[in-house]
């Protein structure tokens, strides 16, 4: 056993309201590490409960933080887990997401709830496809605000931020 772990997924009145894990306790000498994974899907009243593909890249995110706290070893609770630089605390999490992405993955569990029928190489493929869609406009989205950060930040402003929005957009 390499640790313990607490899954609250569905959604109910008085509930936190995101996404996250919560450590409870973490693993130090001979004693194991213990997490929440808390989400808040959507139980449907009566038969299963399906998730969307973002549902599933949420919990594959939130995953990759649960093992990293579960995992973890370390002397001082403050530098275990999911208490590390931004940056790190983010690798697994993303790694995991990228699962959620893989048609291999995808063909373990994507399966029809009654035929037991594994999801299409076409739906896959449609999937995947959709979402690097609009990649270029969120660049160009990126690019733009880059340019106003830096035109704001070098020096006095003769104008308002929101015109200086206003005419990179309209220039790029």
């Amino acid at each position: 056993t390499l640790g313990h772990v607490y899954l609250d997924l569905f959604t109910r009145p008085g509930k936190f309201p995101g996404a996250a894990i919560f450590p409870i306790q973490f693993r130090a000498h001979k004693r194991l590490s213990r997490a929440t994974l808390v989400c808040n899907f959507k139980r449907e009243r009566s038969g299963p409960t399906f998730l969307s593909h973002v549902e599933l890249l949420e919990l594959f995110h939130e995953f990759g933080h649960l093992l990293n706290n579960v995992l973890s070893q370390s002397e001082l609770q403050h530098f275990s887990g999911t208490r590390q630089s931004h940056d790190f605390v983010e690798t697994a999490s993303t790694f995991f997401e990228h699962f959620a992405k893989h048609p291999q993955t995808l063909r373990l569990f994507a399966k029809h709830h009654v035929t037991g029928e594994t999801i299409p190489e076409s739906l896959i493929s449609s999937l995947l496809r959709s979402k690097t869609q609009f990649c270029g406009l969120s660049n160009l989205h990126q690019f733009i605000l880059a340019m106003v950060d830096q035109l704001v930040h070098s020096g006095p402003l003769e104008t308002s931020s929101t015109q200086i929005y206003k005419q990179v957009v309209d220039k790029h």
